[in-house]
């Protein structure tokens, strides 16, 4: 976000490239046969040209550059790869194509593609690699709902980093184990963590890593009930984020004082927040972000008596998950869709969605505990619940969720 050159990076890299091609079509080199070395060196050049500039992309929202260019770059490395450049090079391009991929949330492909380059990176010659690795690994699994492989995959970059000296790197992890803990109810642990991370962010003088710990701090808070200890942590890291034009913790800190305003009441107040919030996810490009601002606006709907304006939220919510392939985000969203269905005459309904996120493996901790609370207090009060699901898989959410949007469920 504070980084401005990287626009001014991938132009010079395109001259590279471009010059680089331009040399090789008047040199009549292809893809390189044994013992052709001229034809070896360039296509490892181009792979490599190919992939540091695949890592900039995804800063500036190119994705499916990024993409492209990761797929080019493994064409060539596929037939060069023997030596250590050569496998170091595949490692890294695999990395970044994974990388691409959980950002494109085809996070089944980013697994396999970032266990490839996992597998190359693990020896003593590559470990800060190997921590990258990890640290996406334990993103893409996180993603997939598989929370306790996530859990060892970011412990790993963690001791990783630390072993190297990488303090700011370990950051990260710890940013990710806080997140795990939190989500599964451990707010003990997440602050733990959270501490842990802004002490060495100030240590480290990392003003945008700050902004970050800090929008944390401000999670693990509210999540805590702190409501007032959670908007002094959200101010402070907004103020700072604005100073640094950080619009990833500026949308973070939008949404996390949505919730506070949610909290307290202030209706107008919550929904400017997250109505501000998803403006910025929409402009960024991160739909995980703009469904939750839209389940915050919806939640400001239902406290108004809105119920078809909160339908209104969940639907396009509910469509965007169709789009990012999350379960564990679209659980989240049919959590919501639950609790207006409950207090709206349409309990069966709720009931069943409640069931399926008790049943389903990529529902986090927490979320199930909240969906187990709920059905015991609607069988308290005489509903029926409904018989498990014959299979709490990916496929069978996804047939209940395109079931919902079928029928005009939320219309």
């Amino acid at each position: 976000d504070t980084l401005g050159w990287f626009p001014e990076a991938i132009d010079a890299y395109t001259a590279a490239i471009n010059a680089l091609r331009a040399k090789m079509v008047g040199m009549q080199v292809g893809m390189p046969k044994a013992g052709e070395a001229p034809g070896l060196a360039m296509s490892l050049i181009l792979a490599e040209l190919l992939t540091y500039q695949a890592i900039l992309y995804p800063r500036c929202g190119q994705l499916a550059q990024a993409q492209q260019n990761c797929t080019e770059a493994l064409v060539h490395l596929q037939t060069l790869s023997t030596t250590p450049q050569q496998q170091f090079g595949m490692a890294l391009a695999q990395m970044i194509h994974g990388w691409v991929l959980h950002d494109l949330a085809e996070d089944e492909a980013a697994v396999t593609a970032l266990a490839a380059a996992r597998a190359i990176l693990d020896g003593p010659q590559h470990r800060w690699w190997l921590g990258q690795a990890e640290l996406l690994l334990g993103l893409a699994v996180h993603s997939l709902g598989r929370h306790d492989e996530a859990k060892a995959h970011f412990m790993a970059a963690a001791q990783i980093w630390q072993a190297l000296g990488e303090q700011r790197f370990r950051c990260f992890a710890l940013g990710r184990l806080a997140e795990l803990a939190r989500e599964a109810g451990d707010l003990t642990a997440a602050q733990s963590y959270l501490t842990d991370v802004y002490q060495l962010r100030h240590l480290l003088g990392d003003r945008v890593g700050l902004s970050y710990a800090l929008a944390f701090l401000g999670d693990t808070a509210l999540a805590q009930g702190d409501q007032s200890g959670a908007a002094c942590w959200y101010t402070e890291a907004q103020q700072l984020a604005q100073e640094l034009g950080n619009h990833h913790v500026l949308l973070d800190t939008h949404q996390g004082l949505g919730e506070v305003a949610l909290a307290q009441g202030a209706w107008a107040e919550a929904d400017r927040a997250f109505h501000a919030a998803y403006r910025l996810a929409l402009e960024a490009q991160r739909p995980q972000q703009m469904v939750m601002a839209l389940l915050g606006r919806s939640d400001v709907a239902v406290a108004q008596g809105q119920v078809r304006q909160a339908h209104t939220f969940l639907r396009e919510a509910l469509q965007l998950t169709t789009e990012t392939r999350s379960d564990p985000l679209q659980l989240q969203v049919l959590f919501h869709v639950a609790e207006v269905a409950q207090h709206h005459d349409e309990p069966t309904e709720a009931a069943r969605l409640l069931m399926l996120i008790c049943q389903h493996p990529a529902a986090a901790s927490l979320l199930q505990e909240q969906a187990t609370q709920l059905l015991e207090r609607m069988a308290e009060s005489g509903v029926a619940l409904p018989a498990p699901a014959a299979a709490a898989t990916p496929k069978h959410l996804n047939a209940v969720v395109s079931s919902l949007l079928a029928q005009g469920f939320l219309d």
